[in-house]
């Protein structure tokens, strides 16, 4: 049976829209499972530590550039002036993990008492994805210090010891939300795996 001409072309569109669709859902399925959520917290290059100290407007030490998966670290005596700064002594340490800040210290008892800001900010966070921070979680052993001492922005944080001993551990897990348009990428290929599907249930109903 020979098709009309307006109908082969009806036929073609329908084909030309049902394979741009089907690509569609491809790439976001393909960017779903390269992507997943957790993915998205991840850092993918190094972190700036600057040092605030007495207050936030001067900056006492830094910059320190961190990266992922390395641990700056400043035993006593160590001859880098952000380590040499600690006048106390001890050992302090800042590492940085995929999703995560960690910082140590041990054998200070100095509490920094009489300043309004002793604050170490981790800025230049970059995620993969093109994510930027959303949120944290703060553990600690240190007493007095809280999650109400910690600011962050969508690439900084920052912790302000200021009052509170500075030996003992503090870790600041990163939870990273991907930018807008990757979920408008995800939702318009999620949108034509329907229609896909919707047309090839109507097809074989036809």
């Amino acid at each position: 049976m020979q098709i009309p001409d307006n109908k082969l072309v009806i036929v073609w569109r329908n084909m030309v829209k049902t394979t741009a669709l089907a690509r569609l859902a491809v790439v976001a399925a393909t960017l779903f499972c390269l992507f997943p959520t957790k993915a998205f917290a991840d850092l993918s290059g190094p972190v700036t530590l600057n040092w605030y100290y007495p207050n936030l407007g001067t900056l006492y030490q830094g910059p320190v550039s961190i990266g992922v998966g390395s641990t700056f670290s400043c035993p006593l005596g160590f001859a880098v002036p952000f380590c040499s700064a600690y006048g106390e002594g001890g050992d302090h340490s800042f590492a940085v993990g995929p999703d995560s800040i960690t910082y140590t210290g041990s054998g200070d008892p100095y509490s920094y008492n009489s300043v309004s800001a002793n604050e170490y900010v981790f800025s230049g966070l970059a995620f993969t994805g093109g994510a930027t921070l959303a949120n944290f979680s703060l553990f600690t052993n240190i007493s007095g210090l809280t999650a109400s001492d910690v600011t962050f922005g969508p690439s900084s944080i920052g912790i302000n010891m200021a009052g509170v001993p500075i030996s003992g551990t503090v870790t600041l897990t990163l939870t990273a939300t991907p930018e807008p348009a990757f979920y408008g990428l995800l939702a318009l290929g999620l949108s034509g795996l329907f229609a896909v599907v919707s047309r090839r249930k109507k097809a074989q109903n036809a």
